[in-house]
């Protein structure tokens, strides 16, 4: 056919492929987390400077709260990240990754030889 350009077409179907392809998805997912931290960060510490936050209230002294000092009223907050993050998918992927050597060289027994 003279109207279809094939080189351009191939092209295109090249640069689907692309997109579809799950690790260069992921790329494309931390990179756009990480400018997204990035940017909200900068946000973050333009407002801090411009309206800086109020003074925090006195607390009681954990004394006076009826408890023995040293002692949480509850447990710590985790450190998890946040989902999409490129630390989320780098734990993702180690958790998928397998504990079992890959090699399996020296494994065998020999069996019986005649």
């Amino acid at each position: 056919m003279s109207n279809v350009d094939a080189q351009a077409m191939e092209l295109e179907e090249e640069v689907e492929r692309l997109k579809q392809d799950p690790m260069i998805q992921q790329v494309i997912s931390q990179y756009m987390a990480g400018k997204l931290m990035e940017a909200m960060q900068k946000r973050s510490t333009a407002e801090s400077i411009e309206n800086p936050p109020p003074a925090a209230p006195m607390m009681p002294q954990q004394g006076e709260q009826g408890q023995a000092p040293g002692r949480r009223m509850a447990a710590p907050i985790p450190n998890v990240p946040v989902p999409g993050s490129a630390q989320a998918l780098q734990n993702q992927l180690a958790g998928q990754r397998s504990r079992v050597p890959m090699t399996q060289q020296g494994q065998g027994g020999g069996g019986n030889r005649r």
